[in-house]
């Protein structure tokens, strides 16, 4: 079984399929009173949906996801970071499904691929 951490942007940027989340800070910058200064944005509670992008079978051969069933949903937490655990190898896709005020969904498939490297043991 593997797992994936990814987290939330600020920016809308390409989410980087490793064991570890990608890092990218999460600021805003203000420009007042001749000062440019950087206000922190919490990235707590985009949700995200995480299917098979293929068939994802078991160690044994057994169908575990079908191809585009939906596997689970998550929350990001304060800093944006999320992670789904106990994943059998295969292909997968997420997919930004809700956001927060002020911000626009991401509606690109993210496609990630845990193969046999990626397994924890």
């Amino acid at each position: 079984m593997g797992s994936m951490a990814l987290r939330r942007h600020s920016t809308n940027e390409d989410i980087l399929p490793q064991m570890e989340a990608a890092v990218k800070r999460n600021e805003k910058e203000k420009f007042e009173n001749n000062e440019l200064s950087y206000e922190y944005i919490e990235m707590k509670g985009f949700e995200y949906s995480l299917y098979a992008n293929a068939d994802i079978l078991d160690n044994k051969g057994n169908i575990v996801y079908k191809k585009d069933e939906l596997i689970e949903k998550k929350l990001t937490d304060n800093k944006g970071n999320i992670t789904f655990e106990n994943l059998n190898k295969g292909e997968y896709k997420i997919i930004e499904t809700k956001t927060l005020d002020g911000y626009i969904v991401d509606k690109k498939e993210h496609i990630i691929t845990i193969n046999e490297k990626d397994k924890i043991k």
